[in-house]
């Protein structure tokens, strides 16, 4: 099975960048333009590719304890960005993340060390916080390019877990499917509403 870790976004942070976009999603839209439903927009943490059920579960084994030691990152929109295509690899659309970032990055680095030992090749590429939100092929990417971002609203991104997810490709797009849950601590008084679910194997 195809797996990542990733934090999913507050509701609040999903609905600010849906209202902000939505002039360049219906402006780039039909074939060579995919944008991430609201849904699975996330902060990717660690991606695992295909992963076999002796790996997963040696992975989610030792990454709870890590994240179970962590406090939630208190984190904000940023400035949006783009990743210009390189060859037939497509543009990235992204949003930026500011605040504690050098804490997400710990952590990302900490889940790292946790699939290497689990036996999965070492990630070759550094961990950036970013929520990604839309890919466009090389013939659509120099239009948005020349396109104005639009500024970002001051909105909490502060991530509630750090879940696993399986990702099953279908007609209509990547589908998430989420096999265990860990919640960060929070600094305040509010009680989180996740709750983890054990990777049984099955």
């Amino acid at each position: 099975m195809r797996c990542f870790f990733a934090c999913p976004l507050p509701t609040e942070a999903v609905e600010a960048l849906v209202a902000a976009f939505a002039p360049l999603r219906a402006q780039f839209q039909g074939q060579g333009c995919h944008w991430i439903p609201p849904e699975n927009l996330h902060v990717t943490m660690r991606f695992l590719g295909e992963a076999d059920r002796g790996r997963l579960f040696r992975v989610t084994e030792s990454v709870s304890s890590v994240i179970h030691a962590v406090e939630a990152p208190q984190l904000h929109l940023d400035e949006p960005g783009l990743f210009p295509p390189k060859g037939p690899r497509s543009l990235i659309l992204w949003a930026g993340l500011r605040g504690e970032v050098e804490a997400l990055g710990r952590l990302a680095r900490a889940i790292e060390s946790c699939a290497r030992d689990a036996g999965f090749a070492p990630e070759r590429r550094s961990f950036r916080a970013h929520v990604t939100l839309a890919r466009l092929d090389p013939r659509r990417a120099q239009a948005l390019q020349g396109c104005l971002l639009p500024a970002l609203p001051e909105v909490d991104c502060t991530p509630a877990a750090v879940n696993l997810y399986q990702s099953q490709l279908s007609r209509s797009g990547a589908q998430y499917c989420v096999l265990r849950s860990w919640p960060l601590r929070r600094s305040s008084a509010s009680p989180l509403s996740s709750t983890p679910r054990p990777f049984n194997g099955r």
